[in-house]
């Protein structure tokens, strides 16, 4: 059952899609109107999902499913990552992409190799406090805080760590 994304509760759980390029508008509306239809059909063993989702940075499809209501079960996770492989075959995009998102100084989306981040946090094109777009977010209370400052990223804030001098 497809409800509005802001009626969720903070305790519904995320999944992130992130697509390999932004998207057009054109595109936007199509999978705007595919995944309202999905959600609003969406069932764990018959049982209705109260879920929704939402587009940002014309980049990432974030779904939510308040597990309250009815759990997730893992047919119906596999039922939602078929949409987006559905949706990417249809508009030839990449959904499952794991390139690393950041947004520079100038607040465009950046995106690198997550194993080049040492050598972006080196040259400072990453700092401290550069937004990341991580895909492990596990609820909507977790996503407010999204995208997540570098240097509180798990895999990651070891790159921001102050050698002690007499170490």
């Amino acid at each position: 059952m497809h409800v509005s994304f802001d009626t969720l509760p903070n305790s519904a759980r995320v999944w992130i899609y992130q697509a390999n390029r932004s998207l057009s508008s054109g595109e936007l509306q199509t999978i705007s109107e595919h995944l309202t239809k999905a959600t609003d059909q969406w069932a764990a063993h018959g049982a209705p999902l109260k879920s929704s989702f939402k587009i940002t940075e014309d980049r990432f499809v974030i779904i939510a499913a308040d597990e309250a209501f009815n759990a997730a079960s893992g047919c119906s996770i596999d039922a939602s990552t078929h949409w987006l492989k559905d949706l990417g075959s249809q508009l030839n995009i990449d959904f499952f992409d794991r390139a690393l998102i950041y947004k520079n100084e100038s607040g465009e989306l950046k995106e690198a190799n997550p194993f080049a981040v040492k050598k972006l946090v080196e040259n400072n094109e990453i700092l401290p406090e550069t937004p990341l777009y991580t895909q492990q977010v596990e609820n909507l209370n977790a996503l407010k805080n999204w995208p997540f400052l570098a240097e509180t990223v798990t895999q990651y804030k070891r790159f921001f760590k102050k050698e002690n001098a007499d170490a």
